[in-house]
């Protein structure tokens, strides 16, 4: 069960992200990223350390988060423009107390956070690899027919649309024919034990 602390914190960081939004994630990733590996805990996140990300806020006022994914040691950087003066407060924290269950911690960095990457460097870090991302940009038109006998679903069906993502990866296979009345495992919120 989700904590209230938990949810508020969970509601606070996902408008934050709302907020900061820009195509090229250099403010930091979507919401729904860190939508998906919050609620992804109970799964394949080790909750364990999810008291240690950090909003930091100006005048009442959220301006910058950081927070850890899967592994433990990828931490994120979500600043908002005009407080870049956060960003080696930002990645000092994450040096000194992020988890590092063996090893380093890795800072995830996208184009356009430069001041991040700089605080990076100043703290000894260096880039070991890049990865381009091959998102499609839906500025232009997507015009790809569909196989014969193949339809889009209308996003508004929920049922339809979990019914096509059940069998769209094989759950069949593993699990059971999809039945939409029964509890799917991996489909509650876990917390972590420790209050915000």
């Amino acid at each position: 069960m989700l904590h209230k602390d938990h949810f508020i914190f969970y509601q606070i960081a996902e408008k934050f992200l709302l907020e900061i939004y820009e195509r090229d994630w250099k403010n930091g990733v979507l919401a729904p990223f860190f939508e998906y590996a919050y609620a992804s805990f109970s799964y394949w996140m080790d909750i364990s350390y999810s008291y240690k990300n950090r909003i930091w806020k100006y005048d009442g006022e959220i301006v910058a988060f950081c927070f850890y994914e899967n592994p433990v040691t990828y931490i994120y950087f979500c600043l908002k423009p005009g407080y870049e003066n956060l960003a080696l407060e930002m990645m000092t924290y994450a040096d000194k107390h992020m988890p590092v269950n063996g090893s380093n911690i890795q800072p995830i960095l996208f184009g356009g956070q430069e001041a991040l990457m700089c605080a990076a460097r100043q703290l000894g870090y260096r880039q070991k690899s890049e990865h381009w991302d091959m998102q499609y940009d839906f500025v232009n038109e997507l015009d790809f027919p569909l196989p014969k006998g193949f339809h889009s679903v209308n996003r508004q069906d929920m049922e339809k649309v979990s019914k096509c993502c059940f069998k769209g990866f094989d759950h069949e296979q593993s699990e059971s024919p999809w039945n939409h009345f029964a509890p799917y495992p991996n489909t509650d919120i876990r917390v972590s034990p420790l209050s915000i």
